[in-house]
């Protein structure tokens, strides 16, 4: 089952088995990220193209997530750099 997250800025967010999936752009992200001690991952798959990605961060990369985003679908933008 899943559960709308309500987000504001992302309406198509929700939460099912404590993974996320974010259905925007004509796809359906289902996605998990977290950090701890100054590291930080994201793992994703694309039910659109059947592909799945990866990311390890050896630090904090507050931008990752939208990274592994944009890597699983194009159409999802990438962060402006700050």
């Amino acid at each position: 089952p899943r559960r709308s997250m309500k987000s504001v800025h992302y309406p198509g967010m929700n939460i099912a088995a404590g993974w996320f999936v974010f259905a925007d752009h004509g796809d359906e992200l289902i996605w998990k990220n977290g950090d701890t001690l100054g590291f930080t991952s994201f793992m994703g798959y694309s039910a659109k193209s059947r592909q799945g990605v990866i990311l390890l961060g050896n630090g904090l990369f507050r931008g990752l997530t939208d990274l592994g985003w944009h890597l699983l679908n194009a159409d999802f933008p990438l962060p402006k750099p700050s």
